[in-house]
């Protein structure tokens, strides 16, 4: 009985173990996809405008209120804009680093469609790894990662999808933490786009 209950946690692991490589697989075929864009220039449509130009982003201060509070090109994202001064704070106008963080944020927002699916589709492995390929892979996502003035996207999504596994965990277990950090995450992903 012992032995037996020892093969299973095993087994257990090496699935596990199976299972994090298909992802770890799918990770890098996201990144190699789009590791062209870490070619890429500053654009002239509104990279411009969110960083080159931009004063806010080139003084990063906490006591800067201008970063939290006034529209850049039409829109109110302080935390878009905190993360492109992060960007310029440690790489100045170096476009290499810009576009990095993009696809990571993108590799990241992959890796917890994943889970998110993983979750709906009760531990389903082939529909979670599908599906999280499909959003790694989509046209539709290029101009999110491969524009720095997008970097918006990219991170509204990250909290949107953080914000919907916590509300699953919520609905699954009636724990009133995972309601908290969905609410979090749905006023973080407000204030990144």
């Amino acid at each position: 009985m012992k032995q037996k209950n020892l093969n299973k946690k095993e087994h257990t692991i090496y699935s596990f173990k199976k299972e994090w490589i298909y992802v770890a697989i799918l990770l890098l075929v996201v990144f190699v996809l789009f590791s062209p864009a870490l070619q890429n220039e500053f654009t002239n449509w509104d990279d411009d405008l969110y960083v080159i130009k931009n004063p806010a982003v080139k003084n990063l201060s906490i006591r800067d209120y201008d970063i939290y509070s006034k529209n850049y090109v039409g829109n109110f994202h302080p935390l878009t804009m905190i993360s492109l001064a992060f960007d310029y704070h440690f790489f100045e106008l170096n476009p290499f680093f810009y576009h990095l963080k993009n696809i990571l944020l993108h590799i990241i927002n992959t890796a917890l469609v994943y889970v998110l699916i993983k979750h709906i589709s009760k531990n389903n492995f082939f529909v979670s790894i599908f599906t999280a390929l499909l959003f790694g892979i989509h046209p539709m996502h290029v101009e999110s990662v491969a524009w720095i003035a997008e970097r918006k996207d990219v991170l509204y999504s990250l909290f949107f999808i953080s914000g919907l596994i916590f509300y699953y965990k919520y609905i699954e277990k009636n724990n009133f933490l995972f309601l908290t950090a969905t609410a979090i995450a749905f006023i973080l992903s407000t204030l990144a786009k």
